[in-house]
């Protein structure tokens, strides 16, 4: 189990992870490559909702970790003990 493109999943995907620099993306795919999840991966620019990121309106590129839905909590947890912390929630339209 792998990285797969998003057309390879037949259920809902849901954001899981965004990675902002190749350090944390690599240990994203580690942790995700090593527990047999399949992932897929997209780059995407993203806003910084920091204080700072409110002030100066910065805008990144990250790659973005995405797995079917019903694995979403478990893949959340995969990654928070592989120290990357920083996972999404479920938005509220994706829980039902």
């Amino acid at each position: 189990m792998a990285r797969r493109s998003t057309d390879w999943f037949a259920a809902p995907l849901s954001l899981v992870y965004i990675a902002g620099t190749s350090r944390e993306a690599e240990a994203a795919e580690q942790a995700l490559t090593a527990e047999g999840v399949d992932y897929a991966l997209s780059l995407e620019e993203y806003r910084n909702e920091s204080m700072l990121g409110a002030i100066f309106g910065s805008v990144y590129k990250g790659l973005f970790f995405y797995v079917p839905r019903v694995y979403h909590r478990p893949v959340c947890e995969i990654l928070e003990a592989a120290g990357l912390n920083d996972t999404v929630a479920l938005r509220e339209e994706e829980r039902n």
